[in-house]
């Protein structure tokens, strides 16, 4: 409910920027550096155009969400972005962006101007020393860098038409991992089998995996303990939003979503959701999880030697 009063009753674009693969080291070696300059050049890549009165000429909003896997578990870091298909103006009015809603901006301008937002803050990381790439960048002499050679990949999704949609979209996005349990099929011999897309020819297959090869792909996609991958940038801030978000839904005449008085619990709004608890014994679909042990995260305790986690039981309590 308080994500459905977020929303702004336009089309939202969804936009997705993409690293090229030889990035990924870095990001394992200083995930938190570079995942911030990824938010950061995709949101001034769309300021860029936004600011152009050709293509919008008006402040815009994005909502992001770091993903960092591909269908295989590969590292394969992108950002999705929902945008906003217009903006406030300095007057105070709402603009809507040309093509009448069906794409911002053609996704070739998009990725000329990520690629350069991006290694120009990679030569700022690399001056202060904070990472070193292994032929070195230069202000001036980018055009020549292996990086500019690249395929630097900015997707355009089919706009969402309604704030549902994109509320439908965060909910079923943000909390995502890795792999879910659903495309584990089969755990034997050592042997990991699980099913993926393989988007190039569009296909469903299973990939078999060793149980620590599996672990290791998993674990790939951990990110910097208390990492935001979720994050607001302009009239969609936290700091601007109350005001803009009003001032839109007064343009179009939409009443303010009331949020409700009382806020639902977690398992109050999953039950709401999915018709079912969420700590249904998946085994007897019958009795409720409880948990017994909890996992007590390593970083919580760095003055102490020695493992510190808990083991994480759960025992199921059937119904009389």
């Amino acid at each position: 409910m308080d994500r459905k009063a977020d929303a702004l009753p336009v089309p939202y674009f969804h936009i997705v920027f993409t690293i090229p693969h030889t990035l990924e080291s870095l990001c394992l070696s200083h995930g938190e550096e570079m995942y911030n300059l990824l938010f950061q050049s995709a949101w001034n890549t769309l300021q860029f155009f936004a600011s152009k009165h050709n293509h919008l000429g008006a402040q815009m909003g994005m909502t992001s969400i770091l993903h960092t896997w591909g269908q295989n578990l590969a590292r394969h870091t992108h950002l999705h972005c929902l945008v906003p298909a217009g903006g406030i103006t300095s007057q105070n009015q709402w603009r809507a962006a040309k093509q009448e809603g069906k794409f911002f901006v053609h996704v070739k301008k998009l990725s000329k101007v990520f690629r350069g937002k991006f290694t120009d803050g990679l030569i700022q990381l690399q001056n202060q020393g904070i990472l070193e790439l292994e032929q070195e960048l230069k202000n001036g002499l980018k055009h020549v860098h292996p990086l500019y050679s690249k395929n630097w990949v900015v997707y355009a999704k089919k706009p969402l038409p309604s704030c549902d949609s994109v509320v439908e979209y965060i909910g079923r996005y943000s909390h995502r991992i890795a792999i879910s349990n659903h495309r584990i099929k089969e755990v034997k011999d050592g042997i990991v089998t699980f099913s993926w897309i393989n988007y190039r020819t569009n296909k469903v297959g299973l990939l078999p995996l060793k149980a620590t090869d599996f672990l290791h792909r998993f674990l790939l996609h951990v990110l910097p303990p208390g990492f935001m991958k979720i994050r607001h940038y302009g009239i969609l801030s936290t700091r601007n939003k109350t005001v803009c978000i009003a001032l839109v839904r007064e343009f179009f005449g939409v009443p303010p979503t009331e949020k409700p008085g009382k806020k639902q619990s977690w398992i109050e709004l999953y039950q709401s959701v999915y018709g079912k608890h969420p700590k249904l014994c998946p085994c007897c679909n019958n009795g409720i999880m409880v948990a017994v042990e909890i996992f007590l995260p390593k970083h919580l305790f760095p003055n102490r030697d020695g493992p510190q986690m808990m083991p994480n039981l759960a025992f199921c309590i059937q119904d009389q």
